[in-house]
């Protein structure tokens, strides 16, 4: 077996509510009957794999991280109920009915361990190299759900492209 030790977890959730928090509003006031819908946080298949591996010169670690998109709202850009949002959605259409792209990230870690002296006392420096985001996979996250924007349906921020990051950490 190539790892040494492998930890997996994958998921198939369903999430609803009538709400995406205490800052968010009914589209109108006078009418929830759209508001039961898809949660903000329901993402419906989830996958982590961790594995770690003791080398002869290193140890290497893997993370595997990837979900589906989850749901945003279509509004009209407009604000037919007067009550100072703008954020009406179009007739029948219930709230988080749009969803965005989904999201994939392999991290990789290299690390080192180094004893500075000998004993129970012996301190241990480990050095570490972190890649995040390997395979530079572009993971967009806002999008634009406003009808009237020219931008409908678009992302418009990514999360972080790939990162390098170096460390050092003393034990004594």
């Amino acid at each position: 077996m190539l790892w040494a030790t492998t930890r997996r977890t994958s998921w198939l959730n369903r999430g609803y509510n009538d709400t995406n928090g205490i800052g968010s509003y009914p589209a109108n006031d006078y009418d929830l009957s759209g508001e039961w819908a898809r949660a903000g946080f329901d993402r419906r298949h989830r996958v982590n794999l961790l594995g770690r591996t003791g080398l002869k010169l290193f140890d290497l670690g893997m993370g595997l991280t990837m979900y589906t998109g989850g749901p945003y709202n279509e509004a009209l850009g407009l604000d037919p109920f007067n009550n100072g949002r703008g954020r009406a959605r179009p007739a029948g259409v219930p709230r988080n009915s749009l969803e965005t792209t989904g999201f994939a990230s392999l991290d990789l870690r290299a690390s080192r361990n180094l004893k500075l002296g000998a004993g129970k006392d012996a301190r241990e420096i480990t050095f570490g190299l972190d890649a995040f985001n390997v395979l530079n996979h572009v993971n967009y996250g806002s999008f634009v759900g406003t009808l009237s924007s020219p931008l409908f349906g678009q992302p418009v921020s990514a999360r972080a492209a790939r990162q390098l990051q170096f460390s050092a950490r003393m034990k004594f």
